[in-house]
């Protein structure tokens, strides 16, 4: 494992398996949640490559929206602001650290963003305002989200970085939802898979998309589920 702290932002990395001097690694950023929870992600995924686990923070929505539960707060926005922390700051960095410490190749085309919940919602999103991060994967993400649906009906995916485009790479996508995820109480959170599925729909008239529902809630073993995804990405 290595540790570091970019851009005042504690980030932590772990090998799914063996790196031979100079080869090509992909690489996977994600957000967690709970302590311990990328450690088992990258235990339990089956295809071999770097994990970057990033601290949870509240800048993972696009804009501004009022809370989602009574004791909760207001969702602040701020995902274009860290997105951009992300990709000009903190990636070029953490790369350089994980180049040096594993002896690797970055492998551009296999560099995904995936997360659960919010960060779900952050991944998704990044693929419109960002153009580095091939694999995206939302898993349980939120896009139930006050008006995320209008926005992705609205807009494409930003064309990937030509460094990455002229390998003939193109855009791949992974979203799963629980089969039970709707039923709840929140009006605006029950509409998560006709969201879910409305993007999917979008999307895969132009991109590889794969969908996939759970058994479970929210809440259901959301490491198992992003280990899923995160090699459904890499196949």
């Amino acid at each position: 494992m290595l540790e570091m702290t970019i851009a005042g932002r504690s980030v932590s990395t772990f090998a799914t398996g063996a790196f031979s001097p100079g080869e090509e690694a992909a690489v996977v950023y994600i957000h967690s949640f709970a302590a311990g929870q990328a450690e088992t992600i990258a235990k339990l995924c089956k295809q071999k490559y770097i994990l970057v686990n990033l601290p949870w923070t509240d800048e993972l929505t696009p804009w501004p929206a009022k809370k989602a539960f009574p004791k909760g707060k207001d969702f602040t926005g701020g995902g274009d602001r860290y997105g951009k922390e992300l990709v000009d700051i903190m990636l070029p960095g953490i790369e350089e650290q994980i180049r040096q410490y594993y002896d690797v190749k970055i492998e551009e085309r296999r560099r995904g963003l995936a997360g659960y919940s919010l960060a779900g919602l952050f991944a998704l999103y990044t693929a419109y305002r960002t153009d580095c991060f091939p694999l995206t994967g939302s898993v349980s993400g939120s896009l139930w989200y006050d008006a995320f649906l209008q926005y992705v009906l609205a807009h494409t995916p930003m064309d990937l970085k030509p460094q990455i485009a002229e390998t003939g790479t193109k855009r791949r996508f992974y979203f799963s939802l629980g089969d039970r995820e709707e039923r709840v109480r929140e009006p605006r959170m029950r509409r998560v898979a006709l969201c879910t599925e409305a993007i999917v729909t979008q999307l895969g008239q132009m991109y590889d998309v794969a969908y996939v529902r759970n058994p479970g809630g929210h809440f259901t073993e959301p490491e198992k589920r992003m280990a899923a995804g995160i090699d459904a990405l890499l196949r």
